[in-house]
């Protein structure tokens, strides 16, 4: 009996993390982290494909959600911080290139404004990041694309009459 109601809970608790990620509903997918925790705290040790799906599902979340940090620090010019937070995430995975480009950026930024604290590191990150782009290890294209037109529509209201509202001006990465 013990072991029906664990497989009870496990579908449970399994059917809640799913209905929340592919729900098109953005509060609705917000809970999908918590089910999923949930789920590899109770069921983690089960080395099945469901355990599989949600690691990587919370994997994928908390690496976007700690690159959204450092995008955040680098949108608010406080180069330093976007550093400070970067760096430990780059010890552990240390081929995202979204986090690379965007410390290189950052590291840029910096030095137009004067500051040379951080051109080694944004040097060894810009190099890291070509290492990658030549190793065919880059899936995305234009990493930020996604970010800035985010911002752009947040910022300027497009009300279709002119083309040039929606035009981004873009530097380039190295």
């Amino acid at each position: 009996m013990p072991s029906q109601q664990s497989d009870n809970d496990k579908e449970s608790l399994y059917a809640q993390f799913s209905e929340s990620r592919k729900s098109i509903d953005p509060d609705q997918q917000k809970f999908a982290y918590p089910a999923a925790k949930a789920f590899l705290l109770r069921f983690g040790g089960d080395n099945d494909i469901y355990a599989k799906k949600v690691q990587r599902f919370v994997d994928e979340y908390e690496r976007q959600v700690h690159d959204s940090e450092v995008f955040k620090a680098y949108g608010a010019k406080n180069y330093v911080k976007a550093f400070e937070l970067g760096h430990p995430l780059l010890k552990k995975t240390p081929e995202d290139f979204f986090l690379l480009a965007t410390l290189t950026e950052a590291g840029f930024e910096n030095a137009l404004a004067g500051n040379a604290g951080l051109n080694t590191e944004t040097v060894d990150y810009a190099r890291k990041a070509i290492q990658l782009i030549e190793a065919g290890k880059v899936t995305r294209a234009d990493p930020f694309k996604a970010w800035r037109l985010r911002a752009v529509s947040l910022t300027q209201p497009w009300d279709g009459s002119s083309r040039t509202s929606c035009r981004l001006k873009r530097r380039p990465l190295f």
